[in-house]
């Protein structure tokens, strides 16, 4: 079985589309597959492009006002 780049994109997209996973999971499965590519098969990974990527939400911070503390 040979793994493609388009392999990877599909993979990459369905953990955003389909699971709804977090972009920090997505990136980690991306930097798994990278690692794969580079030291276990010593391939070059090249540039991946198309892939769907799960958006960050913002981090908005919680602020309690003096009377809320009380």
């Amino acid at each position: 079985m040979t793994l493609t780049q388009q392999d990877v994109v599909d993979f990459l997209s369905d953990l955003a589309v389909e699971k709804k996973l977090s972009a920090s999971s997505q990136n980690q499965a991306f930097n798994a597959l990278l690692f794969l590519f580079k030291q276990v098969l010593k391939k070059d990974f090249g540039e991946i492009k198309g892939v769907t990527r799960v958006k960050r939400k913002p981090c908005i911070p919680i602020v309690l006002s003096r009377e809320e503390l009380s």
